[in-house]
Parts: C-alpha cells; structure tokens; sequence
C-alpha cells in the first residue's frame, strides 16, 4: 500500500508531475505543452484535496491512477481547446459575411475562405470576383471585367455588381449555416 502524498512532501510531487508529463507527452505528442502541464497539475492538486478517491485495494499504483485522472485531464482540456477554436471559426466566418453585407470589405479575415466557398458551390468566376471584394475592396467597374459585364453601361454594371454582391451574401451566409449545423449534429 502506497502512502498518501503529504502537502509538504515537494520533492516527491516535483518527481511525480515530471514523470506525468513526460508520459503524457508521449500520449498527445502534437498537444500544447502547456495542456500537458494543465492536465498533469490539476491531477496533482485533485488528489491532494481527496486523497480519499484513490484507492489502492482496486489494484492501481498512485502513479498509474494519477496518470489515468491527468490523462482524462489533458483529454478534456484537448476537447475544449478544439470547440473553442470551432466556434471562434464559425463566428469570424458569419462575423465576415455580415459585414460584406453591411459594405464593409476592407481588412477581413479570409482564412476560411476556400471552403465557405466550396460549401457554396461558387464558380471559378464568382470566385475570383468575391476574392477580388474581400482582399481589395474591389471597386464596382474591376468587379465587373472579373464578372464579364464590362461592356455594360456604368449603371449596368453596378446594377450587375450589386445583383452579384447580394446573391453572393446569400449563398455564403446559408452555407457558413450550414455548416455550423452539420458540425453541430456530428
């Protein structure tokens, strides 16, 4: 039977969160290190507060029951840093299609870009025209050779421009919702 750690015992609790994190790395080595430590310090300070929760009788060293509670640690803290990074996605991606609508294109975040635009099964035209809008902030005449109005009158092509424009935001924005409820049921 292994003793409990005492809250004065540091030496022992240095040696026991060194060798958790070590083979916590080897179980999620592309994981944050600073995760592993996360995990491996919370699995420390649980034990300390309820040393009651392990018990030896059911054939686990306190070594290997620490690293089962600072491997679901890690786990959890893997799964909530990936939702997290989901919904900041999710959000630029509808954030950037409400302002295209509300005409504000300059400085947008289009990282995402390929696939909404994918999702929204555009053109090769209809994507470069919206590559055009979103990088540069395309005057409606540059929009319009890229969309092959250009031998319209002026008021043509910004009527064209327009049409474009407002049918784009539509597409992007169902499938940008989509594509939130799809992640959401899987």
């Amino acid at each position: 039977m292994e003793p409990h750690i005492s809250a004065f015992d540091e030496s022992v609790i240095e040696s026991l969160l060194r060798a958790l994190e070590r083979r916590l790395r080897r179980a999620f080595p592309s994981t944050d290190a600073t995760l592993v430590h996360d995990g491996a310090v919370d699995a420390l300070l649980d034990y300390r507060q309820r040393p009651e929760r392990f018990d030896p009788g059911r054939g686990l060293s306190l070594a290997a029951y620490l690293y089962c509670c600072a491997w679901r640690n890690v786990d959890d803290l893997v799964r909530a840093r990936a939702r997290r990074l989901a919904r900041e996605r999710d959000f630029a991606r509808l954030s950037t299609v409400t302002a295209l609508r509300n005409g504000h294109t300059r400085g947008v975040d289009v990282h995402w870009l390929p696939g909404v635009l994918h999702d929204a099964r555009v053109t090769p035209t209809e994507a470069d025209a919206i590559r055009a809008w979103l990088l540069e902030g395309s005057r409606s005449e540059y929009l319009a050779v890229i969309l092959g109005c250009h031998q319209q009158t002026l008021s043509e092509q910004r009527r064209s421009v327009k049409q474009f424009k407002d049918r784009m935001i539509k597409r992007l924005r169902r499938a940008v919702q989509q594509g939130r409820q799809e992640k959401s049921r899987g």
